[in-house]
């Protein structure tokens, strides 16, 4: 008889887990992924079932999501678009056998953790930043950033926009 080993848990072990969690969401953020059904198996697809064919080895078959995450930001740096667009597929496939990554990432980054700034309230501040900016007020651009970030908003700038998070 095969008996499993006590895991124990401790609360900087959940709050890494949290982290690496939201990284697979960052890789998939800004990606619209391909229909799954479109995409044919891959090697990826066949380690994950090995793994959890293994005496359900969740983290290895995870370390495939990890692998598979820095394949669609390695594939958006190269601008390779469709395969960026095709490991998000893979991912989110994969991901919904263990229950996971089933949530629109800006969804999941922008969620209320129990904050007093409502979605609407960040948007508002976000557009007066981007007001601040426009009329070369800088300054009055970084101290909104500032009282978002105090406030445990952090806002990601890129070519297409200013999205947000919560930390």
């Amino acid at each position: 008889v095969r008996h499993c080993r006590t895991k124990h848990i401790c609360f900087g072990g959940l709050a890494e887990a949290g982290r690496a969690f939201a990284r697979l969401y960052h890789a998939l953020r800004g990606v619209a992924p391909a229909a799954s059904r479109d995409v044919p198996e891959t090697e990826y697809d066949r380690r994950f079932t090995e793994l959890m064919n293994d005496d359900f080895n969740c983290a290895g078959a995870i370390s495939v999501l990890h692998a598979l995450a820095n394949d669609i930001n390695q594939h958006r740096r190269e601008g390779r678009d469709d395969e960026a667009k095709e490991a998000a597929a893979v991912t989110i496939r994969l991901g919904a056998i263990l229950g996971l990554l089933q949530q629109d990432p800006d969804a999941f980054f922008q969620a209320d953790a129990g904050g007093e700034l409502s979605a609407e309230d960040i948007e508002a501040k976000i557009q007066a930043r981007a007001d601040a900016r426009k009329a070369k007020d800088f300054a009055g651009g970084d101290r909104i950033r500032a009282e978002l970030a105090e406030q445990g908003i952090i806002l990601d700038d890129s070519r297409e926009g200013t999205s947000w998070r919560r930390s």
